[in-house]
């Protein structure tokens, strides 16, 4: 079972720019845990603990780093950038 996080990058992280303006916008990131044999006790636990890791590993303020649900994530997001090449 893969389990997923997804999160919002609020335009204050600097992780993206409008490719027109140079101006900071949000984006958008996921965390997945493939060959999960259950899901997670309590999901809404570990999404928040999970909102400190990404803002560590990325460098930014874990107030920037927004827990979305996976829906909110999959309407903003095209499934081509999704695709990871396990090579």
């Amino acid at each position: 079972m893969d389990i997923r996080f997804c999160f919002r990058l609020t335009a204050e992280a600097g992780m993206a720019r409008d490719t027109q303006t140079g101006e900071p916008v949000e984006c958008f990131t996921q965390v997945r845990l493939g060959g999960a044999k259950n899901a997670p006790a309590d999901y809404d636990a570990m999404h928040e603990s999970l909102r400190g890791s990404v803002a560590a590993q990325i460098g930014v303020n874990p107030e920037f780093v927004i827990p979305i649900s996976q829906t909110e994530y999959d309407e903003n997001v095209d499934s081509d950038e999704d695709s990871i090449s396990e090579e």
